[in-house]
């Protein structure tokens, strides 16, 4: 391969990859602000909390998110020892879809998750149902290289 077609192709794929890793036009992540609160820090079995998770734009800009699948925001709940426990398994099964989302100055989106306490039983369940002991949640921006962006953390508990 010749030096001058080397170097474009160089430029190209550094080019695709710089564009991969920023995800935000014209803002940066920095503008970016993602929260997750629970209603309640100690949940009873038999009754729920609900997660709540806020991805703000704190910023002047518009900010577009460009997404290589079907999962923005994703919820995750791991026990005391640091083991994951929702989604079952560790981890999100998302569509091969290109999404977006677009973000104007001051705007957010939030999402719920709803979590029953005690010992989980087998039914459908579009939430966690947790056994008693003691968790954290967060939630990250998901599918994205970079920049990576994770919520801050909150701890509850499960009780009999």
């Amino acid at each position: 391969m010749n030096s001058r077609l080397l170097s474009i192709v160089t430029a190209v794929v550094l080019g695709a990859l710089g564009a991969c890793q920023t995800g935000t036009e014209p803002g940066t992540v920095d503008d970016l602000e993602l929260t997750t609160s629970l209603s309640r820090t100690v949940i009873p079995a038999g009754e729920t909390a609900v997660m709540q998770m806020r991805l703000r734009n704190r910023g002047t800009s518009t900010v577009t998110l460009d997404f290589p699948s079907s999962c923005q925001i994703l919820p995750y709940i791991q026990a005391a020892g640091g083991s994951s426990v929702f989604p079952t398994g560790g981890g999100w099964g998302c569509l091969t879809v290109i999404t977006k989302l677009v973000l104007e100055p001051g705007e957010e989106v939030v999402q719920t998750l709803e979590i029953r306490g005690g010992t989980p039983a087998p039914t459908i369940s579009t939430g966690a149902q947790l056994a008693p002991g003691q968790y954290r949640a967060f939630a990250e921006l998901g599918e994205r290289p970079r920049p990576y962006v994770k919520s801050n953390s909150v701890s509850f508990s499960v009780v009999e």
